[in-house]
């Protein structure tokens, strides 16, 4: 008999951002609240970014590539969605 693992919510949240193209995409009311710490991130509202996935010590935290190369480390998933359009 095989078994089969059942993940929780976290971890089923957790999976479907590895190796995910996402858009940092802040919601009008995030960028009511948060603004100005949002202009302060090293993002662009729009712009699709490699999520390689969660750091493995540091839960909700992860690691980010954008289209040069430039690799992000340690940044929450709040702001960004998930792009199954582009490859």
């Amino acid at each position: 008999m095989m078994k089969t693992k059942i993940y929780n919510e976290y971890e089923k949240r957790k999976l479907k951002w590895v190796n995910t193209i996402v858009i940092f995409s802040p919601s009008k009311e995030d960028l009511d609240k948060w603004g100005k710490e949002i202009k302060r991130q090293p993002f662009k509202v729009g712009e699709s970014y490699l999520c390689l996935g969660e750091i493995r010590n540091m839960p909700e935290h992860y690691i980010y590539v954008d289209r040069r190369g430039k690799v992000y480390w340690g940044w929450h998933s709040d702001f960004f969605v998930r792009n199954d359009d582009e490859v």
